[in-house]
């Protein structure tokens, strides 16, 4: 049975309820047999969200330029401002945390991060 769940981004439709993020999620605060925190829900709830959400709604660019020209087309930054900074040093500020391969070890770190921190699309999340 397919369930759904609306988000900052639209509904979301899953096959299988039971990967939901939002079920992982809730699931991840009541104890186990054992009397222990379900850690392993909580990392599955990460890696749901990161699946069902965060790549789905997430922008690619092949290199540093392509991405600087979108963010200027699509208004987030202004060409007169970026223009005043070297690509070079750009490029440099992003390819450390992107070697790092950073992974967010927790639902509720990464979806704190991705509601709150990170760019919208403006022309999908403006008001009428």
């Amino acid at each position: 049975m397919a369930a759904s769940t609306l988000t900052d981004t639209g509904e979301e439709n899953y096959e299988d309820p039971n990967l939901d993020y939002h079920a992982l999620n809730a699931s991840s605060i009541f104890y186990d047999a054992d009397g222990l925190i379900q850690f392993d829900a909580d990392k599955a709830a990460a890696r749901q969200y990161f699946l069902q959400h965060v790549n789905k709604n997430t922008v690619y660019f092949h290199d540093l330029e392509e991405k600087m020209e979108y963010l200027i087309e699509e208004g987030y930054y202004e060409k007169e401002v970026a223009d005043q900074y070297p690509s070079t040093s750009s490029n440099r500020s992003t390819k450390l945390p992107h070697a790092k391969k950073f992974r967010f070890p927790t639902f509720r770190r990464a979806f704190k991060y991705y509601t709150s921190y990170t760019l919208k699309n403006l022309r999908r999340h403006s008001l009428p």
